[in-house]
């Protein structure tokens, strides 16, 4: 009788340890999926300092390639000058309204390639901040399960040990 009452005392402790255990394991799931979950929004966010850092960067490339031609037209305003050319009219206007266009287009490649870029690192933001949410309900399911699968386990082990107490005095 005694070894079936020792037998009921630490089955009991058995079921309580895998509840306790299963409880701790599910704990450290949810944990780990959060950790996940606030690394995949960082990295969210740092792409999007990427895609403002790239239209940014592109705006500023686009102005200093505008700046640098209209130096460039007032050079050849002065180079015709020197000449004697008039630099309001003929070839020279032609070609001061060729570099004025050439420039406006490579100013709109130069920001159309930026938005492009920005446009990657958005995605990219997009895909991090799925990740992130995916992360965290993953985990939470996967400590639910945890939680039930100790808690059915303990109770197996309890009935397993209610069995063995109950049969103490039928052998």
């Amino acid at each position: 009788m005694a070894a079936a009452t020792t037998a009921l005392i630490l089955g009991g402790l058995a079921a309580g340890s895998q509840v306790v255990g299963g409880i701790n394991q599910a704990k450290a799931q949810r944990e780990q999926g959060d950790f996940n979950a606030d690394q995949s929004r960082f990295n969210g966010a740092i792409a999007d300092l990427q895609a403002t850092d790239a239209v940014d960067r592109g705006n500023e490339s686009a102005s200093n390639l505008k700046r640098q031609a209209k130096g460039l037209q007032g050079s050849q305003k002065a180079a015709a000058a020197a000449q004697g050319i008039d630099a309001s009219s003929g070839s020279a206007a032609e070609l001061q309204n060729d570099t004025e266009k050439l420039s406006t287009l490579d100013a709109l490649t130069i920001r159309n390639n930026a938005a492009r870029e920005a446009f990657g690192y958005k995605a990219q933001a997009l895909g991090f901040r799925t990740q992130a949410d995916f992360d965290q309900k993953a985990a939470r399911s996967s400590a639910s399960n945890t939680i039930l699968t100790s808690g059915a386990n303990a109770l197996s082990t309890a009935g397993g040990a209610y069995g063995t107490w109950s049969n103490r005095g039928k052998k």
